[in-house]
């Protein structure tokens, strides 16, 4: 009778072994997508919106000592505040056609275009006090606006997509978590001790580059979402078998059922 409990206890153990090891396997590549996901996706959108003001007062200074260079003469203060502001707002602009150009490709393909332009944006800004040339601030915070534009259309599509029916909802929870993360780490780096200082405002305005690069460097190795190859690619079945078996994998609806996946 002791032999038989200690026996069922063993098994009960050795299940509930199995069952965690099942879990953790099950959405081990759920998580790494929402995190690679989140960290080039709605991430940018929230630090660029928050670090702007801190390097705002040296970024007019830098704009006046530019035009006294070029010029010999320093510019009216409402002229200086004119252009600031045109720094300001043009990320909004460029925001909005990065969201009227996305979803004409696969959703990789355009994430992988906005980390590459968000790089870009990047190099703008940390070279832009070098080249003493005020306008790469401007043509950079339009880049990133474009470069975010695509990624926060992006970010919840696609995290919606890779995930089961009965964590939907906790996934598209992750775009605001990672928005606020953000707005967050752009105050806090923004701040004078470490990257809001006179000279380092120009990387404190390229950093968020580091985020972009992490992903394209990440991103390739993770599959398109599964029902964008069923649906917008089902009539290339045997082109795409093999990739939506592996994106059905990774996502831990193999086994499962598409129907009851996808609704």
């Amino acid at each position: 009778m002791i032999s038989g409990i200690r026996h069922l206890k063993k098994t009960n153990e050795k299940l509930m072994e199995h069952f965690i090891f099942a879990l953790q396997v099950q959405f081990q590549g759920l998580v790494q997508m929402i995190l690679v996901l989140g960290i080039g996706g709605s991430f940018p959108y929230g630090f660029h919106i928050s670090v702007i003001n801190y390097p705002s007062v040296h970024i007019r200074k830098f704009i006046n000592e530019t035009w006294i260079e070029r010029h010999g003469s320093p510019l009216h203060p409402e002229t200086i505040m004119l252009l600031w502001s045109f720094i300001v707002s043009v990320y909004g602009i460029g925001g909005l056609l990065g969201s009227l150009c996305c979803g004409k490709n696969k959703l990789k393909k355009c994430q992988m275009c906005a980390n590459l332009i968000m790089l870009i944006a990047a190099l703008f800004m940390a070279f832009s006090k070098t080249a003493k040339s005020f306008e790469m601030i401007l043509v950079g915070r339009f880049l990133y606006g474009i470069g975010t534009g695509f990624s926060l259309n992006i970010h919840p599509q696609y995290v919606g997509e890779i995930s089961p029916k009965k964590l939907r909802g906790f996934t598209n929870s992750t775009v605001a978590v990672f928005l606020t993360l953000g707005k967050f780490m752009g105050q806090v780096i923004g701040l004078r001790e470490i990257l809001g200082s006179e000279a380092l405002w120009p990387w404190l305005l390229a950093s968020s580059g580091i985020s972009a690069l992490v992903q394209l460097a990440t991103l390739p190795f993770f599959p398109d979402s599964p029902s964008y190859l069923l649906i917008q690619k089902g009539m290339y079945w045997h082109v795409y078998h093999v990739t939506l078996q592996q994106a059905l994998l990774w996502v831990s609806f193999k086994g499962k059922g598409l129907d009851s996946s996808f609704k």
